[in-house]
């Protein structure tokens, strides 16, 4: 039975000495498979002195913005947390749009920022809300002058959390080199996307272990604001019982 899930696992693409340790321990439910599971992920943590303010940051196409339209609407209407938004993606075509929409549709309010130095002037109007999420611009990983600019704006910001935003459907050996590149920007937290675009949901053990930080969130397609949860009830989901981990707590 140990050999038979070890396969199982590193077949889904679970590190092999993880799914070696994880077999070992001869998980018999759900249950026991959770708690075999080396994952400790951490939500926004919003019993902080507010208004908590947090950065989403990641590279191009990593799902930042749905991701912070998905974690908006489960606090806003979920936690009844009053919540403003913040992008900084004033170069994607329609992506102040798209974040607009989901702001209108959540009642919160939006702010646009386009330098460094008018980021505090933002926060300042967005004072009476208890969260305040920044959705950042998304640039390629090795352009490192794009990811110093960014990092002008988040100290401008004094966020208290950064979590950084990494696709599930990218190559372990390039989250890697993302994970090296973004290091500059000091994230302490991951949340993994796209888990529907990959057969290999284990590999994001590998992105955990590789970005050296606690897991808060694991999306798992497109829907607004149903399909991302907390990392270790989706992976464990994924896992055990072979979907893409559809559990929605937060």
């Amino acid at each position: 039975a140990v050999d038979i899930l070890q396969q199982r696992l590193l077949e889904k693409g679970v590190p092999e000495h993880i799914a070696h340790q994880m077999a070992r321990r001869s998980p018999r439910d759900a249950s026991d498979f959770y708690q075999a599971l080396p994952v400790s992920a951490k939500p926004i943590d919003t019993m902080r002195a507010q208004p908590i303010q947090v950065a989403l940051v990641g590279p191009t196409g990593s799902g930042k913005t749905t991701t912070c339209a998905k974690l908006a609407a489960k606090l806003a209407l979920g936690h009844d947390r009053k919540v403003g938004l913040i992008t900084l993606d004033t170069f994607r075509i329609g992506a102040v749009e798209q974040l607009r929409t989901y702001a209108r549709i959540l009642d919160a309010p939006l702010e646009v920022v386009f330098a460094p130095e008018e980021m505090r002037r933002a926060l300042k109007r967005l004072a009476h809300c208890e969260l305040i999420l920044i959705d950042s611009a998304g640039r390629g990983y090795q352009d490192e002058t794009s990811v110093q600019r960014l990092g002008a704006f988040l100290s401008e910001a004094d966020v208290d959390e950064t979590h950084l935003v990494v696709s599930l459907a990218t190559d372990v050996d390039d989250a890697r080199a993302i994970f090296a590149a973004y290091r500059m920007l000091g994230y302490n937290r991951l949340i993994m996307t796209k888990m529907d675009e990959t057969r290999r949901p284990g590999k994001a053990l590998a992105f955990m272990e590789a970005a050296g930080v606690t897991p808060s969130y694991i999306s798992t397609g497109q829907n607004v604001p149903d399909d991302v949860g907390l990392a270790g009830d989706v992976l464990s989901r994924a896992l055990w019982e072979g979907g893409t981990g559809h559990v929605f707590s937060l």
